[in-house]
């Protein structure tokens, strides 16, 4: 989400300007485990910003060091999650001025649209553009949840069919990795929520408006 000045004789107006973007997470390397790489493509992060990601991967590096294949996927886990924590927080930004768009009070929920206001029709037109905007977000985010979902599913499948019985210290590791991730995967997956409930608050209000207008012009 950028923000764009537009000068004018008469003020200067901000304006909201949403570019989609694409996030690449990538891990390659051998089947045993010991050499691998792990990229990431994102204009949502920078190297700063990784650090705290990357210093928590090291000690679990160090606690699965005779299991190589599970230690190189809990820190793509590690730094799946972290990534989960940024999306999570672009997309609330770009909901929140969606929302703002919309337009939708309480007491416009409650009580509809004032018909007669000069500024009605034009409210009208920005919740059915908002409307629009918003499903159109909410299938890009869906698709996001659900490449991550799918990478974190290969991630756990592989780390049970190598790690066997795990010793009570790599199972807690293990777990602890798991709880994390599911925390920050949370974060987007809320947003999610409160996108869809979001949805349905103004299709509910645009068809209310249609019912008006067939009672206020009936064939």
């Amino acid at each position: 989400m950028k923000k764009k000045q537009r000068k004018n004789f008469e003020s200067r107006n901000t304006t909201d300007v949403v570019e989609e973007r694409s996030s690449s997470l990538v891990i390659t390397g051998d089947p045993s485990g010991h050499l691998w790489i792990c990229s990431i493509w994102s204009s949502l992060t920078d190297a700063e910003a990784m650090s705290a990601s990357v210093k928590s991967v090291l000690p679990v590096l160090g606690q699965f060091i005779h299991q190589q294949v599970c230690a190189r996927c809990l820190a793509f886990l590690i730094l799946l999650g972290h990534l989960c924590e940024k999306l999570a927080t672009e997309y609330d930004t770009i909901l929140t001025s969606l929302d703002g768009i919309v337009g939708l009070g309480e007491r416009v929920l409650l009580e509809g649209l004032e018909w007669g206001t000069t500024e009605a029709v034009d409210k009208l037109k920005k919740m059915l553009w908002g409307l629009e905007a918003l499903r159109v977000f909410d299938d890009r985010l869906s698709a996001s949840l659900a490449q991550i979902q799918k990478g974190r599913e290969s991630m756990e499948r592989t780390i049970k069919q190598e790690a066997g019985q795990q010793h009570v210290d790599l199972l807690e590791a293990y777990n602890n990795v798991i709880e994390e991730f599911e925390k920050r995967f949370g974060m987007l997956s809320d947003v999610q929520i409160r996108t869809q409930l979001k949805i349905r608050q103004v299709t509910g209000l645009r068809d209310g408006v249609g019912v008006q207008f067939l009672i206020f012009f009936p064939n």
